[in-house]
């Protein structure tokens, strides 16, 4: 069973990363963040929001845009998977989406039961994709954790914690870096300046 010693839990309260939905955070910062801690505790994993956001925040969807930075900067990285972002409709799916990320493992899954018994099935390690799914005692753990923070209780997040499908089911996927420069824009020329100016300024 894999845990985080609670002396490895960091809680930082910085000027410029405050908790705001609105708000871009530096990139600097938490890139800065993200290597120091990684160079500390000696970290061969990092897990991160994917560009969905899964809340919709825009500080939130930062992290995976300053996780590319990070990237780019240095030059040694541990593996790094992101938390797949679920559409609308299985958002709130509860338990009920379990089906749908399990179909998608399920050829992993035949071939290391069936590979010790026929060699010409061959299984190797993947860390393209990876699945967690919550027991009923490890859902109302992470339901008890959520109450501790008790000015972020308001009535939505009730409903939140109830029917979420990231209370019980998360996958996740290897990071994978963005190359902007395979874009092509097929609008108008005033159109592709906007889209572009769009990305610099979510990146900066």
């Amino acid at each position: 069973m894999a845990f985080i010693y609670l002396s490895q839990c960091i809680s930082l309260n910085l000027t410029d990363l405050q908790d705001n939905p609105n708000r871009w955070w530096p990139k600097e910062n938490i890139s800065d963040i993200v290597d120091k801690y990684i160079k500390v505790y000696q970290l061969d994993l990092l897990i991160t929001f994917d560009r969905g956001r899964i809340s919709g925040h825009r500080n939130h969807k930062s992290i995976a845009f300053r996780i590319e930075y990070y990237i780019e900067k240095s030059s040694k990285t541990p593996l790094i998977n992101e938390i797949s972002t679920a559409s609308f409709i299985f958002e709130f799916s509860s338990i009920i989406d379990i089906f749908r990320p399990i179909i998608k493992f399920l050829p992993r899954l035949f071939r290391s039961l069936f590979s010790t018994k026929f060699p010409f099935i061959f299984s190797s390690p993947n860390d393209q994709r990876i699945l967690f799914v919550s027991s009923p005692f490890r859902y109302f753990k992470g339901l008890k954790a959520v109450h501790v923070h008790r000015s972020q209780m308001i009535w939505y997040r009730h409903i939140y914690t109830t029917f979420s499908r990231h209370m019980f089911i998360n996958d996740l996927d290897k990071y994978q870096q963005l190359h902007y420069y395979y874009l092509f824009f097929f609008s108008p020329v005033k159109y592709s300046f906007s889209f572009c100016s769009f990305l610099q300024s979510i990146m900066e």
